[in-house]
């Protein structure tokens, strides 16, 4: 248990790294973070209470998935494609010239 608590730990931290701007990470080390020293005071209480590993766990998985959003909506975020830019994102390319429509009768 003690192993999961401590690689939970990690993982937390590893996250509130990631989770700051670059200008943050530059000027304030994340050891000076609100949410690292109640996250670090909570593993030096004992955190093999199998309620406090599952919120852990539920708390790195939140700040994951948040970042890796961010990561999404930053590379895919722009809003509407054009019809060009939506067919090449899968390799598609649309004629130059105009096609007509055949319809059968």
């Amino acid at each position: 248990m003690a192993a999961r608590s401590v690689s939970l730990l990690r993982s937390i931290i590893r996250e509130l790294r990631l989770s700051r701007s670059q200008k943050l990470r530059e000027k304030v080390p994340v050891t000076s973070c609100v949410a690292y020293k109640y996250v670090v005071a909570k593993y030096r209480e004992g955190v093999d209470n199998d309620e406090l590993l599952r919120d852990g766990e539920v708390w790195h998985l939140y700040m994951k998935s948040v970042r890796e959003r961010q990561a999404l909506l930053t590379q895919y975020g722009r809003g509407e494609k054009s019809l060009g830019e939506a067919a090449e994102t899968v390799g598609l390319r649309i004629p130059e010239h105009g096609f007509t429509e055949h319809r059968h009768s």
